[in-house]
């Protein structure tokens, strides 16, 4: 839904200012007041690393899912006011609505660096857990966190259920244990296998020069070719779907020159497994990543730059990723496999 301006900078005046008997409030100095507290803030948020990162995640998840598709309505709780009777609450960051009627509550969870084993833990007090609960009680929606590991990238979905009680009385999980139940496909997400390698050929104009001189070349490119295990791609939509796969895939990249003894006559970049080195075993079908995964780093893309973060979020077409891949995509070309990863239900158990 569009955001009206005027309407949430009045919302945001009336929460920082200071009411008073002997002013209006359109008195310059009441406004004034704010708009110091406004940049104040801006300041001390945008020069933290942690509160940047943890803003963008929480705008990467949302775009991600309205990307997937995976739910009719999404809203973000954590910034309103709350009056509850009884116990302390701590709202989540969004309330979703999915597709199968189900209602959950999103925490999310920036996590900086990598798990250095299985074993990497992450804990979470008795009272912070505890409040989560209730609110999801009152609002009549299961707690979900949803763990972003920005090295990868890769997003992991786990339910308040699925932590563990740890020394102390608080609760904890292991990322392998949050890896085992992972529930991403609630949401539409799904791991993608495609034919391997994936190439994008660029053919040089024979009109125009290309030789090679002291090392150096120069190459028009005349027109392109991809190939999905070995096999050229021709229709309009399965390419498509092929360069998204090769920019925001798993895949390690290779680039190769085909020259003959004047010119180049074309530059191949390859994306392929990076643990196979048996070209002999092509054409197969390999895991080439997730669909959360891939649009983080097209989220990464558009809000980033050489010196840092360009942007707080970027806007997600309303089912994206289903529009590239349709559930009832069928290419002999370029066939895919669309894998639902579902957790064992009893792997707590």
């Amino acid at each position: 839904m569009k955001r009206t301006p005027a309407l949430d900078g009045l919302d945001l005046y009336r929460r920082l200012d200071s009411p008073s008997d002997e002013t209006v409030i359109r008195d310059p100095a009441r406004v004034d007041a704010v708009m110091e507290q406004i940049r104040s803030g801006l300041e001390t948020a945008l020069g933290s690393d942690s509160i940047v990162r943890g803003w963008r995640a929480q705008a990467l998840f949302a775009s991600t899912v309205v990307a997937l598709d995976g739910c009719v309505m999404m809203t973000q709780v954590d910034l309103g006011e709350f009056y509850v009777d009884g116990d302390e609450i701590k709202a989540p960051d969004f309330f979703l609505h999915l597709r199968d009627g189900k209602r959950i509550l999103v925490d999310v969870k920036s996590v900086d660096g990598a798990p250095e084993t299985p074993e990497y833990i992450q804990t979470f007090g008795a009272s912070h857990v505890r409040r989560l609960r209730r609110f999801g009680q009152l609002y009549g929606a299961e707690v979900y966190l949803a763990f972003y590991f920005s090295y990868h990238p890769l997003w992991l979905l786990i339910s308040l259920d699925d932590l563990t009680l740890g020394p102390g009385g608080g609760f904890r999980i292991t990322f392998a244990d949050a890896f085992v139940n992972n529930k991403m496909s609630i949401l539409g997400d799904r791991l993608v296998g495609a034919p391997a390698p994936l190439e994008l050929q660029l053919l040089s104009d024979p009109s125009e020069p290309s030789g090679v001189t002291d090392g150096k070349a120069r190459l028009t490119v005349s027109d392109f070719k991809i190939r999905a295990g070995g096999r050229e791609v021709l229709e309009e939509h399965p390419r498509q779907v092929a360069l998204f796969l090769m920019m925001h895939g798993d895949w390690e990249e290779s680039q190769y020159i085909a020259t003959d003894e004047a010119r180049v006559i074309s530059v191949t970049i390859e994306k392929a497994p990076a643990d196979d080195d048996d070209p002999t075993r092509y054409p197969r079908a390999d895991l080439i990543g997730a669909l959360s995964t891939m649009y983080a780093r097209l989220f990464e893309v558009g809000t980033s730059g050489p010196d840092g973060p360009t942007g707080l979020e970027l806007k997600a077409e309303p089912g994206m990723l289903v529009s590239l891949i349709p559930h009832d995509y069928e290419s002999a070309e370029l066939p895919l496999v669309r894998l639902e990863v579902l957790p064992d239900p009893e792997a707590n158990g």
